[in-house]
């Protein structure tokens, strides 16, 4: 159970949305920041209960939801040139490096954590494509990942057991442990 008395030792009123940690006072609140090197914002992608959810918790994620949704329509209407604007040029150098090779590459928005992990890079001297792949095997509950991988050709059918992907994949020196 939660103290329901901040550090200072008086009674606590507030609690923070990152961490749940319970302040008393402004002052509480900033050197709870200062002392962990908590934001104070609620990470928007993580998991909540559903004994957590409430009424901020449900406004805030459909606030997600729709600047979410606002993004990929905006993508949708964007010509390249406008493209071009919103992401660094390195990412559009390797955006149009694969498109010239018929890929056609997306990226996602700034602070998703899908583009964080991600670890595609263009070798701009060689033309050549770094690819980060990751392969999940579901019927077993297996993630390989394989950095650098460099121009392969993968074709599955949605179908396809486990088993045949891991032979496939070891076959194909995608999967090394």
């Amino acid at each position: 159970m939660m103290s329901s008395f901040c550090e200072c030792g008086k009674p606590s009123k507030y609690t923070c949305p990152s961490c749940s940690a319970r302040t008393c006072s402004l002052d509480c609140v900033r050197l709870h920041k200062k002392n962990t090197g908590c934001t104070g914002k609620r990470d928007r992608t993580s998991f909540l209960a559903i004994d957590q959810l409430n009424d901020t918790s449900l406004a805030s994620d459909l606030r997600f939801l729709e600047d979410t949704k606002s993004v990929i329509e905006s993508a949708k209407h964007d010509t390249t040139d406008n493209v071009h604007k919103r992401i660094p040029s390195h990412l559009y150098q390797l955006v149009t490096l694969a498109k010239s090779q018929g890929i056609h590459l997306l990226i996602l928005p700034q602070g998703m954590e899908r583009r964080m992990i991600n670890t595609t890079t263009l070798n701009s001297k060689l033309k050549q494509i770094n690819w980060h792949v990751e392969i999940e095997f579901s019927d077993i509950k297996h993630v390989v990942v394989k950095e650098k991988v460099i121009g392969f050709t993968l074709a599955l059918n949605h179908h396809c057991r486990a088993d045949f992907l891991f032979r496939l994949a070891t076959a194909q020196n995608l999967m090394r442990f």
